[in-house]
């Protein structure tokens, strides 16, 4: 797993270090245009999902013979329901003059409405690796899809002139590439891509699977929204600013994201033995508020170093934020273990309050103090959904809060093991507080 970690983390490197080339080459408004894009593109994405990926993963948890319909299944819903989505989508926002679709532009729309189908593709090889227990493979194919704006950047820079719009059809096309890139790769295992979709697997994956959609849209809703609030009070140049100061924020939430990830097949399949679950918890948690620590010490210099003098006003933002993303981290390993627990419509009620309080904080916050009432409402809409997730955890885990949240020296020490044992570059131990087995 530890070696899975180090891949996606060199994809997150590499998305980083794009992130600073694109707010350098495009300043704050190209910055915020791309970022508009980015954000709308996936929040289509997971509109028109419906859930259906985590559905597949869980029976496929508890029934592997039902792998053979996974991919099958994934093309037709990604071409055909993603496709017709997405390209209603962009239609309408041009027709109703919706200022999120304006903003972009008729190209990037055109560049969006091919994207969407892509990302879910991309997401559905990333949960087929996941099922069958290749982590490696699933963050290999994240951290190459990570390159591709770094990829984007540069191409546009050998033919001509960098522009947001440039950026994010050579990012679109980059994507593309990458989808078949790991389609092959599949294909070389004898995987039929292209089989006869099952209906009744789908049917059985969505009813499963509209429980978790309906929470994975709040939850996108909670970490996303305001990006679009930001966009429509105050403009791209501020979504600008506030892009940076998330994407600098969202480091500390990296590694448990990657463990969360990882996690839910594990607890679907019932591979996590009794009593580990809050030992990964204490881990994450411990990762996060290192991390935190290290990024507010140096955040001022950091800031200007990496993103020059016009996003001096992301260094506040990436204060604030930073108290909210280590509440955030834990809702990774408590909100799949209350998913894979079988109660994914928790996250509906959970994640749309919180959703609701960024909401509202913004439309408060955002006319009197500017961008950074987005970070502060941010960081409150955070706290909220950890605190509730946390609550839900220790009740099922029959854990006390400082018994969740606080690391013991067992776990510290294999942390330090698994480190150590990835730089000699030999196996995993498999042993210690946080084994996912």
């Amino acid at each position: 797993m530890l070696g899975a970690l180090g891949i996606s983390y060199a994809g997150f490197l590499a998305a980083f270090a794009s992130s600073v080339v694109l707010a350098r080459a495009l300043g704050t408004e190209g910055k915020g245009t791309f970022s508009l894009f980015q954000t709308t593109v996936a929040m289509v994405t997971v509109a028109v999902s419906f859930g259906i990926g985590h559905g597949q993963m869980y029976h496929c948890g508890k029934d592997p013979s039902k792998l053979r319909h996974f991919l099958p299944n994934a093309v037709a819903i990604a071409v055909g329901l993603g496709g017709a989505a997405a390209v209603v989508f962009f239609a309408a926002g041009w027709l109703l003059r919706i200022r999120a679709v304006e903003q972009l532009g008729w190209r990037a729309g055109i560049a969006g409405a091919l994207c969407i189908p892509t990302l879910m593709l991309i997401n559905y090889q990333r949960q087929y690796f996941l099922i069958t227990r290749r982590y490696a493979l699933s963050k290999l194919n994240f951290a190459v899809t990570q390159l591709s704006p770094l990829v984007a950047v540069g191409a546009v820079a050998v033919v001509g002139t960098v522009t947001a719009e440039r950026v994010i059809i050579a990012f679109v096309l980059s994507q593309l590439a990458c989808l078949f890139a790991f389609q092959l790769l599949i294909a070389r295992e004898d995987v039929d891509w292209w089989g006869s979709p099952s209906a009744s697997f789908a049917r059985e994956a969505f009813r499963f699977g509209i429980r978790q959609y309906l929470s994975d849209l709040c939850l996108t809703l909670t970490s996303r929204l305001d990006f679009f609030i930001v966009a429509w009070m105050l403009g791209r140049s501020a979504l600008g600013i506030y892009s940076v100061a998330v994407g600098l924020a969202e480091v500390v939430s990296r590694f448990p994201s990657e463990i969360g990830g990882m996690l839910f097949p594990a607890l679907a399949s019932n591979d996590i033995r009794a009593g580990r679950a809050p030992a990964i918890l204490r881990t994450t948690m411990f990762a996060a508020v290192v991390g935190a620590v290290a990024l507010g010490l140096g955040s001022g210099p950091l800031v200007t170093l990496l993103y020059g003098t016009r996003f001096h006003e992301s260094i506040v933002n990436f204060r604030w934020l930073l108290l909210g993303t280590v509440a955030w981290s834990s809702i990774f390993v408590t909100w799949n273990h209350t998913s894979a627990r079988g109660r994914p419509g928790v996250g509906v009620v959970v994640f749309g309050a919180a959703a609701a309080l960024d909401l509202a904080l913004d439309l408060v916050l955002l006319p009197r103090i500017g961008v950074v009432g987005a970070s502060i409402a941010a960081t409150a809409s955070y706290w909220l959904a950890a605190t509730v997730f946390l609550q839900l955890f220790c009740r099922s885990e029959r854990s006390s809060l400082r018994g969740a949240v606080v690391a013991q020296p067992s776990d510290l020490r294999w942390l330090h093991a698994q480190l150590a044992d990835l730089f000699r570059r030999r196996p995993a131990v498999r042993q210690g507080a946080a084994g996912a087995e």
